[in-house]
């Protein structure tokens, strides 16, 4: 990692990919540095957790009444995932993607 993105973000961590709703940004397998304490603003990717669920990777776009949840995928199946203000959802944020390295670079 560059010295500069870890003076920057000084208590990111890494997470591996797993799976394809981002795999035209970040392919499968590759790590992502994530800082918890960057609040995601409109088209950054953040990590989040839905209903204490796993982990997902998404860009996130906030409207007056609306988050959506959007993958940047070539599987077509991926779909918006959309909470109203009246959501009984709760979606948790972990962090924000800030950097990334393929894996096979990772040493």
């Amino acid at each position: 990692v560059p010295r500069e993105v870890i003076d920057n973000h000084p208590h990111g961590y890494f997470l591996q990919v797993e799976g394809d709703c981002m795999d035209k940004v970040y392919p499968e397998g590759c790590y992502i540095l994530i800082d918890p304490e960057q609040r995601p603003s409109n088209g950054s990717i953040a990590v989040v957790s839905i209903d204490g669920a796993d982990y997902v990777m998404r860009r996130l776009y906030r409207g007056a009444n609306t988050l959506v949840l959007s993958p940047n995928s070539n599987n077509q199946e991926h779909k918006d995932i959309v909470f109203s203000s009246d959501s009984e959802s709760t979606v948790e944020f972990h962090g924000t993607v800030v950097w990334f390295q393929a894996s096979k670079e990772m040493a």
